[in-house]
């Protein structure tokens, strides 16, 4: 249906990560976790720029990442929507390079 309106899908996919510190990961942290997982994934999904793709923690944080095909206009919007809620002290959001082979 949306191909019909013009949409297609995109050559280019980077990697966001928002990154939070935890030095110590408990119950609460790691329901903390999996609401911004799934928060992202929805944001992400209703804009049509990406899906959530993951989350980890270790060596004092904890983070969620994030496949998007503008990187920049989806760090606007997380930015944005994360203002003024439970998820607004990040530390980071930042781009992760990815090794692309060449077929």
């Amino acid at each position: 249906m949306k191909r019909v309106e013009g949409f297609t899908e995109s050559e280019t996919e980077s990697i966001l990560v928002i990154e939070y510190e935890a030095k110590v990961m408990n119950a609460t942290r790691l329901k903390k976790l999996h609401r911004l997982e799934e928060r992202l994934d929805q944001l992400m999904g209703w804009t049509g720029l990406g899906h959530a793709d993951g989350n980890g923690f270790g060596f004092g944080k904890m983070d969620v990442s994030v496949t998007v095909v503008n990187f920049e206009i989806a760090k606007s919007i997380i930015e944005y929507d994360l203002e003024s809620t439970e998820f607004a002290k990040y530390l980071s959001i930042s781009q992760v390079e990815t090794d692309e082979e060449d077929d």
